[in-house]
């Protein structure tokens, strides 16, 4: 991961922060408080699974079947005997 230094200006009397720098406080008025303040930020990566995922999405890779093909596929598959865990596979494995 790479790191991103990000600049802040913080109110010396009454810690108010702000992006840039400015004369005045808004909060409480004081003229020259703001000082300036570094902070480390860590960028954060997307992992390699969600980047492929985004690739996958972007294309389209459905095909539309016909009522008698869909009850054909639903002969085809077998059932692992756990309800859940054929209802997540769409209703059990593939034979072959």
């Amino acid at each position: 991961m790479s790191t991103k230094n990000k600049t802040l200006f913080e109110c010396n009397q009454c810690g108010s922060e702000y992006p840039r720098w400015a004369g005045k406080c808004d909060k409480c008025g004081e003229w020259n408080t703001l000082h300036e303040k570094k902070i480390l930020q860590t960028a954060t990566v997307a992992a390699p699974s969600a980047r492929l995922a985004n690739k996958i999405g972007s294309q389209n890779f459905t095909k539309k079947l016909s009522p008698a093909q869909k009850n054909s596929q639903k002969t085809l598959r077998v059932s692992s005997g756990i309800s859940e865990f054929d209802r997540v596979l769409g209703g059990g494995f593939f034979s072959g």
